[in-house]
């Protein structure tokens, strides 16, 4: 595991520096092997070990580490069992602002930190510093999560293998899709609503205050806060059960293949391989070639995208969408001021334009891509990592803090001391190794 950035919470690595160049998270906690999830909110690092533990770092005042402490660590901490049974290894880890979740070996969810909002779903509002069983709840006995999304504002989200959605936490905005705004201390399951009989979820994207998926039957569904219009259904209305996002745009006979859920505003991508967006659309973000607000999904021009070019992968950031073509190319549009386009300019594009060449190889094409709010990150086929825009707590891994307006190669960095130790956990359970790499 490789990290830059900002670095006052240790969640880099030990030395409290703001570091520019990747730094090996090295002598720590973390197993020899691979690491099958990791997960970044805030200013605290998770990761899974290939042994199946939690491994965190960096912010930790609410227990979100879950090693029994409520100690920073500026260097990866074993989490310790709590209620994991055991022979359980943790398969997916998502972290929130005060607190993480994650998915079991054996189906159930597991959560640790802050729980003023019932974040933790066990049924308490007791902060626990170490993993606690989210209860059974709605779920049905027999069914499994697979997936796992934690919200920055005190709520989760899963997706069961029935194909329903099961939330807990914070509910002020109707964003556990239930029918209620009650916060709900186990999880609930999300309404039918709109969704038809026989239809299931297939993957689910959290946002700040609204949740949006992809059903089986290639449509989206979506519940939460609406004052923008990123529910899509053709309203500005709040919707505490999953509305379906109208056809807008989207031809006739064309499905939903993937979605991501921004701030305010919502984009996917159709089979048509075409991209669809809706929402708040201030700074040219919907891709539509204008900057007004769409509450029914917008087809994103062809801009810059090369004709028979399709988008295979999509993201959203704040106010800026991208997204990969079939070509390899990357393809940006909307905010723009600190260069998070690529495109060698700080000027806003209404519709997609091409992230420039840059330092990425010509022979190289981009595989995937996020976008954050200030600045944008891509992997290549040549197995490099290429960073743009904003640089001030050294984003862009280039050993330098100096924003960049195209593609800059993330460097190999240095390997972080071998002979820092782990920040010792509260409790004995569980297995802690320190290794030097």
């Amino acid at each position: 595991m490789y990290c830059w950035g900002y670095n006052g919470y240790y969640q880099v690595d030990g030395s409290g520096s703001t570091r520019s160049s990747p730094v090996s998270i090295g002598a720590s906690a973390l197993p020899s092997g691979t690491i099958p999830s990791i997960s970044i909110n805030y200013r605290t690092s998770c990761a899974i070990g290939s042994d199946g533990g939690s491994y965190c770092c960096g912010y930790n005042n609410y227990g979100n580490f879950g090693d029994n402490t409520t100690s920073n660590a500026s260097a990866p901490v074993a989490g310790v069992q709590g209620s994991i049974p055991a022979g359980v290894m943790l398969k997916k880890i998502s972290a929130g602002r005060y607190h993480t979740c994650a998915i079991g070996s054996d189906g159930k969810a597991y959560c640790w930190g802050y729980n003023g909002n019932y974040n933790l779903g066990n049924g308490s509002t007791s902060q626990t510093y170490n993993p606690v069983a989210v209860s059974q709840g709605a779920i049905p006995t027999g069914v499994t999560l697979t997936d796992i999304s934690v919200s920055y504002n005190h709520f989760s989200c899963a997706i069961g293998s029935d194909g329903k959605a099961y939330c807990w936490g914070y509910n002020n905005l109707g964003q556990l899709g239930n029918n209620s705004t009650s916060s709900a201390p186990t999880p609930v399951v999300v309404s039918q609503g709109a969704v038809p009989t026989g239809v299931t979820l297939k993957s689910i994207s959290v946002g700040i205050q609204h949740v949006c998926a992809v059903g089986s039957n290639g449509k989206a569904y979506c519940w939460g806060y609406n004052g923008d219009g990123q529910l899509g259904d053709g309203s500005y209305t709040q919707a505490y059960t999953p509305v379906a996002v109208t056809q807008g745009a989207v031809p006739t006979g064309v499905t939903l293949t993937k979605i991501a859920v921004g701030d305010q505003h919502t984009c996917a991508t159709g089979s048509d391989g075409k991209a669809y967006c809706w929402g708040y659309g201030g700074y040219g973000n919907l891709g539509n070639g204008s900057t007004s607000s769409s509450i029914t999904p917008a087809a994103v021009s062809p801009g810059a995208v090369p004709s028979g070019v399709t988008l295979d992968t999509i993201t959203v950031g704040y106010y800026t969408s991208c997204a990969i073509g079939s070509n390899g190319k990357a393809y940006c549009w909307g905010y723009n001021s600190y260069g998070s386009i690529g495109d060698g300019s700080t000027s806003q594009a209404n519709t997609p334009v091409a992230v420039s060449q840059g330092a990425v190889p010509g022979d190289a094409n981009f595989k995937e891509i996020t976008v954050e709010r200030y600045h944008a990150c891509a992997t290549a086929s040549n197995g490099k990592a290429y960073c743009w825009g904003t640089n001030s707590y050294g984003n862009l891994g280039n050993n330098t803090t100096s924003t960049s307006y195209t593609p800059v190669q993330v460097l190999q960095g240095a390997k972080w001391g071998s002979t820092a130790s782990p920040t010792s956990p509260g409790s004995t359970t569980g297995t802690y190794l320190d290794l030097t790499y």
